[in-house]
């Protein structure tokens, strides 16, 4: 069974170190400091998370002590010899103390042996339980995850090429990550998992660089990713309609009472917009979104409908600030917008769209009043019902013998299908959100 580890943790010389500094009730054998090392690694290889918090991650205390009941004493070593750190930091219910590998064990990365049986089956059967959630809500994904989906040698070479002109550290330590993620798909060690908070299907393609796509085939097929573009402007249309909060008996429009995850759930059934308010105040939102100015409203959906929302910021923010601004920064603007707390004194950029969309920045405001994440769950818990549920249901269900994938807000597929799954995606999305979307093409060849 392989893991990957710091590539200079040489377990002898390491516990030799320990006995040299006098480390006190270190524990013999190699093979679960191999997968507590292995377990890090994997944590910090995610590259979502990587992004959103790239320093200290979580590790499972239970899923260790399943394995080990004495766990701690393997962990505290690791820790005191300087091979691991930690924040410190323990909030019941809100955060686990966090771990990182020092300066010195970040990276690169090796393949280690776990030898033992009795570890070997226990991360096994850790493994299958991690992925059961994922094979039960959504078959007809998960078993594309078979032999016939590869990567292709010349990924190697490529990210050689990477690592050669690497020049800044952090760019270096990405690549350290990036390698054990082609390594992985190469080895055929495939995962997927569903989250809790949103519903977003997590697998070794979202966890795969973008520009290491190119190299994948399934039965040695080309693929094709077809994107949702803007999608998250896109979805925010939907939340901008009054209709949104309220039940419907068409089974194609899609409403917040279609949400069924308990993390969506809670902050507006808690939100209390006078002390009147009923449990359930969401068709009170309905009613004060309605009162907002329609005409901003309408525009701010024209630009997104049109695909030209961040040229347009662009523009704006060009003339008012009198700096170079393009497509990409508006685009940063925008979700920091939809995706940050509403500050008392916003900065420049939000101002002007402030200046510009009064009323769709009240609209978002209401809905980040409880809780600020609440808008982006929101967003992607509406991406995740179309493209996993309406559009790959009805693939799987027209289609089962195709091969399908996701990364998000689009849908992989082999090439010469890509003209049917963008007639499915164009027809859900303009009945659920009531306006065509601009789908981009990518040929991974």
């Amino acid at each position: 069974m392989v893991i990957y580890i710091p590539d200079n943790f040489e377990f002898d010389n390491w516990f030799l170190e320990c006995w040299d500094k006098g480390i006190k009730g270190v524990p013999i054998g190699a093979d679960f400091y191999y997968y507590i090392l292995g377990l890090l690694t994997e944590k910090l290889t995610n590259l979502e998370r990587r992004e959103s918090d790239p320093d200290f991650v979580p590790l499972n205390a239970e899923m260790l002590r399943s394995s080990k009941k004495d766990y701690r004493k393997y962990l505290d070593a690791l820790l005191n010899s300087g091979v691991l750190e930690t924040d410190g930091q323990y909030l019941v219910g809100e955060k686990s103390t966090g771990f990182r590998f020092t300066p010195k064990y970040n990276g690169p990365f090796k393949a280690v042996n776990i030898t033992g049986r009795a570890l070997q089956k226990r991360i096994q059967n850790n493994k299958a339980q991690r992925l059961t959630p994922g094979k039960d809500k959504y078959p007809y994904l998960t078993k594309w995850f078979n032999e016939k989906l590869e990567l292709k040698s010349e990924a190697f070479d490529y990210f050689e090429n990477e690592n050669a002109r690497a020049v800044i550290e952090d760019e270096m330590s990405k690549l350290h990550y990036t390698n054990v993620s082609i390594s992985k798909f190469r080895d055929q060690d495939f995962w997927y998992s569903v989250d809790s908070t949103v519903g977003r299907f997590h697998s070794n393609f979202t966890n795969l660089r973008s520009d290491f796509r190119k190299f994948i085939r399934y039965d040695h097929q080309n693929l094709i990713s077809i994107d949702i573009t803007n999608s998250q402007p896109y979805f925010s249309t939907l939340v901008l309609q009054p209709d949104f909060y309220y039940r419907t008996s068409d089974p194609d429009k899609f409403t917040i009472k279609q949400i069924k995850l308990p993390q969506i759930n809670k902050p507006y059934k808690t939100f209390k917009l006078n002390p009147l308010s009923s449990p359930d105040t969401t068709p009170m939102i309905g009613k004060i979104i309605s009162k907002l100015d329609r005409s901003e409203i309408d525009e701010y959906c024209s630009l997104v409908f049109n695909g030209t929302l961040y040229e347009y910021l662009a523009h704006q923010f060009r003339y008012h600030l009198n700096i170079p601004f393009d497509r990409n920064g508006a685009k940063l603007a925008v979700f920091k917008i939809l995706f940050s707390k509403h500050y008392p004194k916003p900065d420049k950029k939000t101002s002007i769209f402030m200046k510009e969309f009064e009323s769709v920045y009240d609209a978002f405001g209401i809905l980040k009043k409880v809780d600020y994440t609440f808008l982006a769950k929101l967003l992607q818990t509406i991406e995740s019902n179309a493209v996993l549920d309406r559009m790959c249901g009805l693939i799987a269900h027209e289609k089962p013998e195709m091969p399908i994938f996701t990364i998000h807000d689009s849908i992989v597929c082999p090439s010469g299908e890509e003209g049917y799954v963008a007639d499915i995606m164009s027809n859900i999305l303009s009945k659920m959100i009531g306006h065509k979307p601009h789908l981009r093409f990518k040929n991974w060849s």
